[in-house]
């Protein structure tokens, strides 16, 4: 879609996630203001309206205002969006964040300078209203429900004042869409910035169940959570990563919450589950797109360049699907190729081969350019010539090379055995 246009679909599992339905169009040609600049944003959740009975909706924004839509199953039709009225700053609506108990939804979202808004559905919207206590600049709403009381729960982030970092704020509010004064506020410790909160209300098993869990990261992506005990009407602080973005909670929980984040330390970026911290060699990623590196060195005394391209590495399987190993990331400004080292500019990130793991992929391109005047001195491309190339598979933990596995220097769609290295961790360089 263009630049500020987007469209928006809808896929659900009836498989715990294992498989998915071929997505079904929500709404096309959604365009979106200059302030909106991460797209419609849309959220989706499920309220039983009466027992037994679910209703999901979905919200998303647009240079419009805010619009919604309904369905009675997952595998229904949805309804025809329906612009919701009366919001402020419609064309500057971002970061909506929807919840559903029994009988109602609660909507939180932000205005970009112009504070944090609520609503809530029981059939018919209610008006909107404003909730930040303290702070300017709020924005990065998220809302969830306790699931007993029905009472809304709200993060967001906003700056104490106008010269401070970003700091994490919180709010109770209730079904009729009125706030009370149960509020918090958290600043970061180095004077970093927070950023998009995730919360969710999880009965904590004391005499007391209430308790809420927020994550957020901070500018410095270090991933922190604050808990809240009803047992002991008090917070708890902890720092549960260091290298992590966009942390995300699970829903209702008994006891404590499920939470996950991107991890950042290296490509590719993973997602990390709570406090189990995968290795990097532990999968690689489902193949979808195509994406490739370039490597190129010039001559300065003619100016033509020696050019490399090569594809991801696509490992294929037994059972028929198919897997990218990432390029290892290499910083932009730092990378300096040279004849010797140009093609182990094309090695990947350590990753465990599947157990059931037959062929790999790829093609390579090589090739010279050569600048419209060179024409007298082409002579000079000969310094390429004696370029080597060859792509080994080493040992990820020990570094030695198990195998050289393909050393023509030509182009081409390049497929290998790879059988004998399934299971293994291994690199590609």
């Amino acid at each position: 879609m263009a630049d500020n246009k987007w469209d928006i679909y809808y896929t659900y599992s009836t498989d715990h996630g294992n498989s998915w339905h071929t997505p079904t169009t929500i709404a096309q040609n959604v365009i979106t203001s200059t302030y909106q600049n991460n797209g419609p944003q849309p959220v989706i959740a499920y309220s039983f309206v009466q027992e037994q009975v679910m209703k999901l909706m979905t919200v998303y924004t647009s240079s419009n205002g805010l619009y919604y839509t309904t369905k009675t199953s997952a595998s229904g039709s949805w309804a025809t969006p329906v612009h919701i009225s009366g919001s402020s700053y419609e064309n500057q609506i971002r970061f909506p964040s929807l919840s559903g108990n029994v009988g109602y939804f609660a909507l939180v979202y932000d205005t970009r300078y112009n504070g944090v808004y609520s609503r809530t559905y029981h059939g018919n919207w209610s008006n909107e209203t404003r909730f930040d206590w303290n702070g300017l600049y709020d924005r990065e709403t998220c809302v969830a429900m306790e699931k007993e009381g029905g009472s809304m729960l709200a993060a967001y982030v906003a700056r104490p004042t106008s010269s401070s970092p970003f700091s994490l704020y919180f709010r109770k509010g209730y079904e009729n869409n009125t706030w009370s004064n149960f509020e918090a506020r958290f600043d970061e410790v180095n004077s970093k910035d927070y950023r998009r909160p995730s919360l969710t209300y999880f009965d904590a098993n004391y005499s007391n169940p209430f308790a809420v869990s927020i994550v957020t990261h901070t500018s410095a992506n270090r991933i922190v959570m604050e808990k809240y005990y009803g047992q002991y009407n008090s917070w708890q602080e902890n720092h549960i990563a260091y290298n992590g973005r966009e942390a995300q909670l699970t829903g209702y929980a008994y006891n404590a919450p499920k939470y996950c984040w991107t991890d950042q330390s290296a490509s590719p970026y993973l997602v990390k589950l709570s406090s189990t911290f995968l290795p990097k060699t532990a999968q690689p990623t489902e193949y979808k797109d195509i994406y490739a590196r370039n490597a190129v060195i010039a001559n300065s005394l003619d100016g033509t360049a020696q050019v490399l391209e090569v594809s991801d590495y696509i490992v294929h399987t037994k059972s028929g699907k198919e897997y990218r190993i990432a390029f290892k990331k290499y910083p932009d400004d730092t990378t300096k190729l040279t004849l010797e080292n140009i093609w182990n500019y094309m090695d990947s990130e350590p990753v465990k081969l599947p157990e059931d793991a037959t062929e790999l992929s790829y093609s390579k391109k090589i090739y010279t350019v050569f600048p419209d005047d060179s024409s007298k001195k082409q002579n000079n491309t000969t310094v390429f010539t004696s370029t080597e190339y060859q792509l080994a598979i080493a040992d990820a933990q020990t570094k030695a090379t198990i195998a050289v596995v393909d050393n023509e220097v030509k182009s081409g769609n390049i497929t290998l055995d790879i059988s004998k290295f399934a299971g293994k961790e291994v690199i590609l360089y």
